[in-house]
């Protein structure tokens, strides 16, 4: 497999991970703080061929979590009649910093919708059913450096129209060279490094 569609794909399977314990309050606005010096760092060793020959990973400490680029403080989300916004803090943010939310709409107990970055400016709606197939295009707004945000305003109708739904996310960097592939994530919880905390059910307003 080529590096680059590796890096896709442990972006991919992280996001798709994110099916951690649900909570049972309904709310339109729902915020989740995430816990300091919580960046796990993953490097996966290849041979000549491509193939995985060994893979380590380690929880930064507080200084190197914040170099990170991708440190989260918090993230939140809000409910609106016609759109969706998801927005997240960071102690510091980087331009090559890419973040994946996940929606469970409707009651749902797994992730059907996941919102892509592409870069600092755009990302993408995808399926989770089909994830070559991408259903919308969204902007994005970001502030990078010192107390940097991300926040993306969604259509409604790219995540079904749904009644209600939860989110949670993850942040990311990678690095590839001929050798590794390196990367860096933040999962957002208050409390553990590698399961996410879902908010509330937010429901339309």
């Amino acid at each position: 497999m080529r590096t680059s569609a590796r890096v896709a794909a442990t972006l991919l399977t992280t996001a798709l991970a994110l099916a951690g314990t649900a909570t049972a309050a309904s709310a339109d606005t729902g915020v989740v703080k995430d816990k300091a010096s919580d960046v796990i760092q993953s490097e996966l060793v290849l041979t000549d061929d491509g193939t995985d020959v060994d893979e380590k990973d380690s929880v930064l400490g507080y200084r190197d979590s914040i170099a990170s680029g991708i440190d989260l403080r918090s993230m939140r989300a809000s409910h609106g009649k016609k759109t969706v916004s998801v927005t997240l803090r960071f102690a510091e943010l980087h331009r090559d910093a890419h973040a994946v939310i996940a929606f469970r709409v409707n009651g749902k107990a797994e992730p059907d919708r996941l919102f892509m970055s592409s870069n600092s400016r755009s990302g993408r709606i995808i399926s989770d059913s089909d994830i070559n197939k991408k259903i919308c295009k969204v902007p994005v707004k970001t502030k990078t450096g010192a107390k940097g945000t991300m926040r993306v305003v969604i259509d409604r109708s790219c995540l079904a129209d749904p009644t209600r739904f939860k989110v949670a996310l993850v942040s990311m960097t990678a690095k590839v060279t001929d050798t590794s592939i390196t990367t860096r994530i933040d999962v957002i919880s208050p409390k553990n490094v590698r399961v996410p905390r879902w908010t509330k059910w937010l429901r339309s307003s």
